[in-house]
Order: C-alpha cells, then structure tokens, then sequence
C-alpha cells in the first residue's frame, strides 16, 4: 500500500498535469481563433478571384485547356483521384495527423 507522502506526490503530480493541460488547450483555442479570423479575412478575396476567372473562361471561349473541358472532367472521373491532406505541424499533433492519415487512405 503507498504511503501517505506517496499519494500527496501524486496528487501534486496530477494537479500540474492538468494545470500545463488547461494552458495548452487555451493556447490552441486561440490559435484556432485567430486562424478562423484569418480564413474569414481571406475568403473575400478568393470568392472575387473565383469569380473573376469564371468571367474570364466565360468570355473566351477560344480558350482551351484538357482542365477547362466539362468532357476531359466526366472522362477522366472514372481514372485516379488525387487528394490534398492538410495535417497539423505544431507538438501533439501526432494523434490528429494519423487519423487524418487514416481516414485519407480509407476513402
């Protein structure tokens, strides 16, 4: 059976576990904050971009591109598929970045 100074160790061990935890989510609650903030900056300006080269491929229909064509897209639909995978680089992201692996790789 542990002594009494044992599980008062303990306790101060869990106590200081929790405190770093709690200091940590608050730091990645912000982080995710302000990276929100940044994509809803962003988003204006890419909205705009988009739909200036929609105008653009609407009004040049000389313009061609195998990526442009509506037929090259249903064509090759059935072929490879390519996938972006956005995974975290910052400590402790080992969990996240292997399920995102995983679920990557499972569709």
């Amino acid at each position: 059976m542990a002594s009494m100074q044992e599980i008062r160790s303990h306790i101060r061990s869990v106590q200081e576990t929790r405190k770093i935890t709690n200091a940590m989510y608050l730091i990645s609650s912000n982080n995710l904050r302000k990276a929100r903030k940044q994509l809803n900056d962003v988003k204006p300006y890419f909205d705009r971009i988009e739909r200036t080269i929609t105008d653009i491929l609407h009004r040049s229909p000389e313009l061609t591109h195998p990526y442009l064509d509506p037929a090259f897209r249903a064509e090759r639909s059935q072929g490879t598929v390519a996938y972006v995978i956005i995974t975290g680089d910052k400590g402790l992201a080992g969990a996240y970045n292997h399920n995102v692996l995983k679920l990557a790789e499972a569709a």
